[in-house]
């Protein structure tokens, strides 16, 4: 099973080390002095220094080479960082028969990072098993980690390994939103917004009837009391979404965007649409990248300008994005000129034939067709 890199420890968090522990070269040297005494909290705190590349180049062989001394002397957290480092190949070979021994180790001794990590292999790797996930998740939680508590919620929410229960699975993700947990606060955002498309479609009348004479009043009446509930869902699931954009969350930013894009729980607003969709493509959302080129591209907030699009285009070709790299293809046969930004996109038919080669590898068929024509031209 292959295990899913988490990195959940900051220097702020390490057992027994201060938050700024690291920043006096004395401490450094103090540290490293009972580190080579055979002190294994000293030895964990060392390893981590170079881990964390704290005051000191990153370096994960002694990395490794500290964490190994440490969890040889029963150290839980040297334990779980070892096995991080094995499960990455960094600092040592890439085993993960020894990464999973590790932090299951260290897992079943009590520490939480181990736990969530554990829990986020099984419902995320390749291989899943959602019953050990819950039950990895649980101990995990039971320590109050909050990511663990917004990943249970999830599983209680998609009813995996546990028979469904909405009820339960929202009260434990919005306990993590409310805890600043920035996916959980993305999540309650979409939970509110499916909870008022459920509540438009439940009513016994058709927008039709209102035709009718006989149907009119009562089907105006129950769109009027629907109407009054969904809109309370749109401002929460709008004000969900910002507390998580406020937080860098790039999923609740494009979110955010879309909502201000349609009118959901606020005024439309084009300035703050494009705030909110440009912050989500600078932090690295795909449909945010692909939407923000598009939109720079064509002018839809004013002027064109090609130089952002390029950039943008380029930034989620590179994740394998068939459909960007179909755009730049289709950019670089025809070329763009008279840009807003001065950037003029010279026609580059080879450069055209290699996107829309890519593209067509990555299953995207109208590059496949444009790949085609070139090549018989």
């Amino acid at each position: 099973m292959k295990f899913k890199y988490v990195l959940l420890v900051t220097v702020g968090l390490l057992g027994g080390v201060n938050d700024g522990f690291a920043q006096d070269s004395t401490d450094i040297t103090t540290i490293e002095h009972k580190a080579a005494t055979g002190d294994a909290q000293a030895q964990y705190n060392f390893g981590m220094i170079y881990y964390n590349g704290d005051k000191v180049p990153q370096d994960y062989p002694k990395a490794a080479e500290w964490f190994q001394k440490s969890a040889g002397q029963g150290n839980v957290a040297a334990q779980y960082h070892l096995g991080l480092l094995y499960e990455q190949g960094k600092g040592v070979s890439k085993d993960q028969v020894k990464a999973k021994e590790l932090i299951e180790k260290a897992a079943a001794q009590g520490n939480v990072d181990a736990q969530l990590n554990l829990g986020l292999s099984y419902s995320k790797g390749k291989n899943k098993d959602y019953t050990k996930a819950k039950d990895w998740f649980e101990k995990a939680a039971s320590q109050g980690n909050i990511t663990a508590e917004y990943n249970l919620g999830l599983l209680y929410y998609n009813g995996n390994a546990v028979p469904k229960d909405k009820t339960k699975g929202k009260a434990l993700i919005e306990k993590a939103a409310n805890q600043n947990n920035v996916d959980a606060q993305t999540k309650m955002g979409d939970i509110c917004k499916d909870e008022g498309i459920l509540l438009m479609n439940s009513g016994r009348y058709k927008p039709a009837d209102i035709a009718n004479p006989q149907l009119r009043d009562k089907a105006m009446t129950e769109l009027d009391e629907i109407e009054s509930k969904i809109e309370p869902l749109r401002k929460k699931a709008k004000d969900w979404y910002e507390k998580a954009a406020n937080q860098n969350g790039a999923e609740a930013q494009y979110k955010l965007a879309d909502c201000y894009r349609h009118g959901i729980g606020v005024e439309k607003n084009k300035q703050l649409e494009e705030h909110w969709l440009q912050e989500s493509a600078f932090h690295g959302y795909l449909e945010a990248e692909k939407e923000y080129a598009s939109a720079v591209r064509d002018g839809d907030f004013g002027s064109k300008k090609a130089g952002v699009a390029i950039f943008f285009y380029e930034k989620a070709a590179k994740k394998g994005d068939g459909e960007s790299q179909y755009e730049l293809g289709y950019m670089y046969k025809y070329g763009l000129k008279r840009h807003s930004d001065g950037v003029d996109l010279p026609q580059d038919k080879v450069k055209a034939k290699e996107y829309f080669k890519q593209a067509c590898i990555n299953k995207y068929e109208l590059a496949c067709s444009q790949y085609k024509q070139m090549n018989n031209e």
